[in-house]
């Protein structure tokens, strides 16, 4: 559904002049689909457009708050920290329980060590998934299109199905390999030492 009849929608609704059923299933009789299809897709924009709102609201209070001058320190400190120790220190803050403090914690993570892009040394490695976004734009014309999917599988859309990964079969470095091996891609993967991504 569109803008338009979404707030149209949301005027008849609110006025109580037709309840979300009624709306819905009049929706469905002129639009097609289903009622509850209507229905979902309404109560979904609604909850996107609340958290908008309520985003837009937690930002103006974030970004109207003026920083301390001893924590501009601390957020310097922890910058000059991260670059000398090629570490990630970022500062989080804790609600106490009942909500009335807060106190500062300290969190650090050791960078990864990233190879430049034209390193051939025999220990150097990338994975299949930062070879394919490297050379994306060279496969154009080979239309290979990778999907990383939330589960940690991948699908390619240039044939429609999910890939096979399986370590067996060389993972997505491998499938690159077979699939296209004269692809940029598998070019890139087969100059560095790969490892599974």
């Amino acid at each position: 559904m569109d803008l338009k009849d979404f707030e149209r929608a949301q005027e008849l609704i609110s006025s109580k002049q037709m309840t979300l059923k009624q709306w819905a299933e009049g929706y469905a009789t002129f639009h097609g689909g289903a009622a509850q299809d209507w229905e979902s897709a309404y109560v979904a924009r609604m909850l996107v457009n609340a958290q908008a709102s309520a985003q837009q609201s937690l930002r103006k209070v974030v970004e109207s708050y003026s920083v301390p001058k001893r924590l501009v320190r601390a957020l310097r400190l922890c910058e000059t920290f991260s670059s000398e120790y090629n570490t990630k220190a970022v500062i989080v803050f804790e609600l106490s329980e009942d909500k009335q403090s807060a106190k500062a914690l300290l969190v650090s993570k050791r960078a990864k060590r990233t190879n430049s892009s034209d390193s051939t040394s025999s220990n150097s490695r990338i994975s299949a998934w930062v070879a394919y976004n490297r050379t994306r734009e060279e496969d154009k014309t080979a239309r290979i299109d990778i999907r990383k999917n939330a589960d940690g599988t991948y699908t390619d859309q240039s044939v429609g199905q999910n890939v096979d990964i399986g370590r067996k079969r060389g993972g997505l470095a491998g499938y690159a390999v077979r699939q296209y091996p004269n692809s940029a891609w598998a070019a890139l993967i087969l100059k560095y030492k790969t490892k599974q991504d």
